[in-house]
């Protein structure tokens, strides 16, 4: 088992907030105590004249969703006549095959009209100049992802050139050449059902943006999106890890429908969320559930050692664990619910380099106290 470090979880994709941790129950392993987690600072970061029109285009139309969502919900309205099904031809543009067509639209829609305004993204020079690294390196070697050909992740890159602080996150896009159908693709985050391209635009945590452009051999134009809380351009923090494995395959358990609440086969990999004391990725799902049910969430992964934790919709920690018991990393948490609503799952590695699969389970309770299995 890894050595406990120091540091609990205080928000996650949308706010940071001290908390007070509760003990877990049943307590299979020590608990992380929680820090003293300060608001992301509103910090001016060095600008820079040297972003492309597209560029600086892009920057504008993520603002213009951030601080206006409800118009450009509206906006988003009058893009439906360009959907015949499953197809989206924008005037002047490329064909675009979507998986979910106006399905997507619709979804993006409803989410802006619930969206309260946010903080326009500052531009930082050094987090532009990270994202440049990736989409020149790509413009070489035609591939695409998250990882530099030196196995550098979007995390490494922001750290030649600045530090950063309130968590970070990366975006890409490719084969589309207009800043609007970048972001409305983004937005749309078309087949992911957890919307995690969407939900970097509008965390509210992210103050400062970098983004860079570049020709790309296959798919004819690549951009990288940086996002962070703070950054500090000008003053590295170099942090340099190993490429990546490719993750192993599970077996997709599958187990009665009435008997399971919630069935994840997830990853972490380059680009998801980053908790800012340690580094370290996350996601985060949402969970629906109900005053006085007690369920059981498992967290099972052969790539890392996994950690889970448990929040309601204030973002305090109702439970945590990270090893199951001596001698399985694996982390599994029972907790009853305290109220109806919504909760948060935190899925996270024990360490900064953790990359890879997951499964993630929510069942409930057996008389016996153990989920169904």
């Amino acid at each position: 088992m890894n050595p406990i470090r120091s540091g609990a979880i205080a928000l996650f994709s949308t706010i940071l907030f001290p908390h007070s941790v509760a003990a877990v129950s049943p307590p299979t392993s020590p608990v992380r105590s929680a820090p003293s987690f300060p608001m992301a600072q509103n910090v001016n970061p060095v600008e820079t004249e040297d972003l492309s029109t597209l560029e600086t285009a892009i920057i504008g139309e993520m603002n213009r969703a951030r601080t206006n969502p409800n118009s450009y919900a509206d906006w988003l309205e009058r893009q439906r006549r360009f959907f015949n099904g499953n197809t989206l031809q924008l005037p002047g543009e490329a064909l675009i095959e979507t998986q979910e067509g106006l399905a997507a639209l619709d979804e993006a829609i409803v989410y802006l009209r619930s969206q309260r305004p946010l903080f326009p993204f500052n531009r930082s020079e050094g987090m532009s100049r990270g994202a440049r690294d990736l989409v020149e390196d790509q413009g070489r070697s035609g591939e695409e992802g998250h990882t530099s050909s030196d196995g550098l992740g979007f995390v490494d890159r922001l750290a030649k050139y600045g530090t950063f602080g309130g968590g970070a996150a990366e975006n890409l896009s490719y084969g589309q050449k207009n800043a609007s159908t970048i972001v409305m693709m983004l937005i749309l985050d078309d087949g992911d059902p957890n919307r995690s391209s969407r939900n970097k635009i509008f965390n509210l945590d992210f103050r400062i943006g970098g983004v860079a452009c570049n020709d790309h051999p296959n798919r004819e134009i690549a951009c990288a999106i940086n996002y962070a809380g703070s950054y500090d351009d000008g003053n590295p923090s170099i942090v340099v890890r190993p490429p990546v494995t490719p993750p192993p395959e599970f077996e997709n358990p599958q187990p009665p429908a009435s008997e399971i609440l919630l069935l994840e086969n997830g990853s972490l990999a380059d680009g998801d969320l980053v908790y800012p004391d340690d580094g370290s990725l996350y996601d985060e799902y949402k969970f629906p559930g109900r005053a006085g049910q007690t369920i059981v969430i498992s967290l099972e992964s052969t790539d890392f050692d996994p950690f889970l934790a448990f929040l309601n919709e204030k973002r305090d920690v109702l439970g945590q664990n990270d090893d199951e018991s001596e001698g399985n990393q694996n982390s599994k948490l029972a907790i009853t619910l305290p109220y109806d609503g919504i909760y948060y799952i935190f899925v996270n590695g024990y360490d900064s380099q953790d990359r890879g699969s997951y499964i993630l389970q929510v069942r409930p309770q057996t008389p016996t106290g153990e989920g169904n299995r």
